[in-house]
């Protein structure tokens, strides 16, 4: 008896092992090593050659197209269209960040498995032309399109297919890209980035004021190095340098929350003026509407920021709010 238990456990190993080494060859046939180029996504891509793609998503459409000097913009999809196009009239400055990130994951996504070779079956893992979100990307000499189906069970891979192919694979997941929006790939700081604190020599305000039909301002100078060396024109007392430095950090680093079509009418309610050492000159424009403000970068392509009137508040400040 006991012999016969040996014999069958035995039996059991050894068929065990066989079944482990027959799916170990199934498998190391359909998942790619590491490393292996043959096994990405899109082979023939790396992302500098990436020179604009598309991404159609659950809700919105996007253009991302490279200037030749390499910075990215946006564009959205316009509705109505039997065929996507998109609004090349207006550009929006892209998130450098955010775009590269998705690139560098894309180039990066393997091909895992492939669950099925059959057109029939696309609709089940949702990569047909009808339910798939679909990213096209184009450079040099090449193109791709992908469609991006559902999630695999696991909830770590979705399905995708590429254009020209029947076979559909397992890859990283990408969905939580596609249902972003305009904000969420836009850069929304106001000023380039090349605007440094260190380098502002003056600032000039003008604010409306419509009871008196006339404009408060005042000017703010830089006479020496560090933030107590600023003085306001026409005033003996020397600013707080604590309320300089905060001013000009809100400065550089304010952003929208988002983006306007157009400006309300009426006159230029507010303007703030940044000098530089190297003779640049910003003017940022703007009006408000209720509890919003509406500002736009004099002479240049910038798109029209929106921000909420309490976030403007910290670099739109009283003069009186400087001496402490």
């Amino acid at each position: 008896m006991k012999y016969n238990n040996k014999v069958i456990s035995l039996t059991s190993v050894l068929l065990g092992l066989i079944v482990l080494y027959i799916l170990g060859i199934t498998f190391s046939n359909r998942i790619p090593g590491k490393g292996d180029h043959q096994g990405l996504l899109l082979p023939g891509f790396s992302e500098e050659d990436v020179a604009g793609f598309t991404i159609s998503g659950e809700e919105e459409e996007f253009l991302f197209t490279k200037s030749d000097e390499g910075s990215w913009f946006v564009s959205l999809g316009l509705s109505g269209h039997e065929e996507t196009s998109y609004d090349t009239g207006a550009l929006y400055p892209g998130n450098e960040g955010r775009i590269k990130a998705f690139l560098g994951i894309l180039m990066e996504a393997p091909r895992t498995a492939v669950v099925t070779k059959d057109s029939e079956k696309h609709p089940l893992f949702e990569v047909d032309r009808e339910r798939a979100s679909v990213v096209t990307l184009w450079g040099p000499g090449e193109k791709s399109i992908l469609y991006l189906g559902k999630s695999d069970p696991t909830n770590m891979g979705e399905y995708v297919r590429i254009e020209g192919e029947d076979e559909v694979f397992i890859t990283t997941p990408l969905g939580s890209y596609l249902s972003r929006d305009l904000v969420y790939w836009s850069k929304l700081t106001l000023f380039p980035d090349r605007l440094k604190e260190k380098d502002i020599i003056s600032l000039s305000f003008r604010e409306y004021v419509a009871e008196r039909g006339a404009y408060d301002e005042y000017r703010l100078l830089k006479t020496g190095e560090g933030n107590d060396s600023w003085v306001v024109q026409g005033v003996n007392t020397k600013p707080d340098p604590v309320s300089i430095e905060r001013l000009l950090r809100n400065l550089v680093q304010v952003k929208g929350k988002g983006f306007s079509r157009s400006m309300p009418e009426g006159p230029v309610q507010f303007e703030i003026t940044v000098a530089t050492l190297d003779g640049t000159e910003y003017i940022l424009e703007g009006r408000q509407a209720g509890e919003e403000v509406f500002l736009i970068l004099r002479g240049s392509e910038q798109p029209l920021y929106l921000l909420d009137l309490e976030v403007f508040r910290n670099i739109m400040v009283a003069k009186e709010t400087l001496f402490g």
